[in-house]
């Protein structure tokens, strides 16, 4: 039997979760070309900042797995370390894009984020979800 794909499962049981997210005013600003300057320059470099947490996270989660050398094809240890690779490599891609938008539209030069209490609220989870005393 082929597993069952985790977005099938969720929007089976929450499909309010699913449309609040989805459809919330932010991102119909932002889909529209709506959005104030100030506030997609601010959720860009946030995102940006927030990235370097995850980043280390993922590498930390995925020093966790314990992956066989056999068994690549159906075994959940290599299907969850593939999960890690395939998270590193897609957010190391929205990075770059991330940093293309801000230098291309808002002449932006790295360095000189702080990051706001909502983004080192995600660092200090990141921080301590992927402590080396914690469990995947």
């Amino acid at each position: 039997m082929a597993p069952k794909k985790l977005t099938d499962h969720l929007l089976a049981h929450s499909p309010d979760a699913f449309t609040s997210a989805t459809n919330h005013p932010w991102l119909r600003l932002a889909g529209t070309s709506k959005l104030p300057t100030s506030a997609l320059l601010a959720w860009l470099t946030q995102d940006r900042l927030y990235i370097f947490s995850y980043i280390p996270f993922m590498g930390n989660m995925l020093s966790k797995a314990s992956i066989p050398s056999v068994s690549r094809e159906k075994s959940l240890e290599w299907r969850v370390a593939d999960c890690f690779i395939n998270a590193l490599t897609n957010v190391r891609r929205e990075l770059g894009m991330f940093e293309d938008v801000l230098r291309e539209h808002f002449g932006w030069k790295e360095g000189g984020e702080t990051a706001t209490k909502e983004t080192r609220a995600y660092q200090d989870m990141f921080a301590g979800a992927g402590a080396p005393n914690q469990s995947i």
